[in-house]
């Protein structure tokens, strides 16, 4: 049976009426994949969860053929697409499983990637500074608004060591962790602090600057790059991603996985045991640092989540949603599947 674009154009667009959002395109790639069981075997065989699963990926053919087919939609009209970065760290476990085109991986992710949860959780360390990142972010993809906020924080600035030239001021210390927390920031000193924001005051100077500090992080927090800051400081306490290289998880998240999950992480691909095993047991302090894991964990992220990933809609949805009520009426009356749109 042939696998030409027009077969392609129709299972794309059947496959988004199950989607009433704009969709990942990959989560499409995945879906049609999966159904007609587009993939070639690249490796050895092994049990996940209980299931026997290949090492393999998506085949290659088929996925060029596919991203052709939704090129076309795209260029015919009969969908929408466009770029946009995750946001939020719900969304990063929901669909970081689909960016990959191997199918262990796929599978690894969706049995693997919940425990971050639980993980933060049992670990409050991994919710310190809660700018660590976002202002990063923001200096490097939203610079006019990172300056405004700069400009801001300069006038905080001159306020706060105005206060500190108080001999009266009682919290002093935790005005100086203001200060060098605002100059890291924003001037790029070196000493970080922390923004610790007074519950009360005991003076109108301090009242204003603390009003100030206040509407500082309202702002910040109104970008969409405080949330990608937000996914990427939880994120990386649970692997790291050097510029150049691939990824790898941290010790802490690892050893956490094997104890959650000790039965699954043994059964992946090139998994031991320590060499010295009876020397090393289960519970010796040093059993975890000796085993050797196996290197599919270590791509359990990746890097290019953080990038703009390609989202896709029917171009049907739009066109029913911008009618006025009158057409609506009318076109529901002789398309009673358009009803299926409308109550979505």
């Amino acid at each position: 049976m042939s696998r030409g674009p027009g077969q392609l154009q129709k299972a794309i667009l059947s496959q988004l009426e199950k989607h009433p959002h704009p969709v990942l395109q990959n989560v499409l790639l995945w879906e049609i994949a999966l159904e007609r069981k587009e993939f070639e075997k690249t490796g050895e065989t092994f049990r996940l969860n209980g299931e026997v699963i290949e090492e393999g990926r998506i085949r290659k053919s088929f996925e060029i053929s596919f991203r052709r087919a939704a090129k076309n939609c795209s260029a015919a009209g009969l969908v929408y697409r466009n770029k946009a970065k995750i946001t939020s760290l719900d969304e990063f476990i929901q669909l970081l499983p689909f960016i990959t085109t191997r199918l262990e991986i796929f599978k690894l992710r969706f049995a693997l990637l919940p425990m971050i949860r639980k993980y933060i959780e049992s670990n409050p360390s991994t919710n310190l500074d809660p700018f660590e990142y976002q202002l990063e972010i923001l200096e490097d993809e939203n610079l006019s608004a990172y300056k405004e906020l700069k400009s801001s924080w300069e006038k905080i600035e001159r306020d706060i060591l105005k206060l500190l030239g108080d001999r009266e001021l009682r919290d002093i210390d935790l005005w100086l962790d203001n200060l060098c927390w605002g100059r890291y920031h924003f001037r790029g000193r070196k000493g970080n602090g922390i923004l610790r924001i007074p519950s009360q005051t005991e003076t109108d100077t301090e009242e204003e600057i603390v009003n100030q500090l206040r509407s500082l992080v309202e702002r910040i927090k109104t970008f969409p790059e405080f949330k990608i800051g937000n996914a990427k400081k939880v994120l990386y306490a649970l692997f790291e991603a050097p510029r150049h290289g691939k990824t790898k998880l941290t010790k802490d998240f690892r050893n956490f996985l094997f104890n959650e999950k000790e039965e699954l992480i043994k059964s992946l691909p090139g998994d031991q045991e320590p060499a010295t095993s009876l020397k090393y047991g289960r519970y010796h302090d040093n059993y975890l640092e000796r085993r050797k894991f196996s290197p599919l964990l270590d791509q359990l992220f990746d890097r290019h989540i953080f990038r703009e990933l390609t989202f896709i809609r029917s171009a049907a949805y739009f066109f029913f949603k911008g009618m006025n009520v009158s057409g609506q009426v009318i076109l529901l009356a002789f398309c009673p599947i358009c009803l299926i749109v409308f109550l979505q």
